[in-house]
């Protein structure tokens, strides 16, 4: 797995889109944009991840990708050669579906 702080990007099954910033470091990730945090954890290699990220709303004044202030997503892919591809449902709302894709831009401390 490719520890590091990652510059990401997301399109949801609304066609509604954001970026953020994630660190993965060992297992654990934690990262967010003006409005949300992202915390969860990653398991897996380069092959395949499987990744665990819960959504909060720490700031009102914008709505998330997929309409619901707080959510869990469920997401498998890749992470490799400092590029990250991803793809989940929200858990109780599998018709919620939302891509990520991500570039490292520095090393996690």
């Amino acid at each position: 797995m490719d520890n590091g702080i990652y510059e990401v990007n997301f399109r949801a099954s609304t066609q509604d889109f954001g970026s953020g910033l994630i660190v993965i470091k060992d297992g654990s990730v934690n990262g967010g944009d003006a409005h949300f945090l992202y915390r969860g954890t990653l398991t897996g290699t380069d092959a395949g991840v499987t990744a665990s990220i819960s959504v909060e709303q720490w700031k009102a004044g914008n709505r998330s990708v997929v309409g619901i202030t707080n959510y869990k997503v469920e997401f498998k892919g890749t992470i490799a050669n400092g590029q990250l591809k991803l793809s989940g449902n929200v858990t109780d709302h599998p018709q919620l579906a939302l891509t990520v894709t991500g570039r490292k831009v520095a090393e996690a401390a």
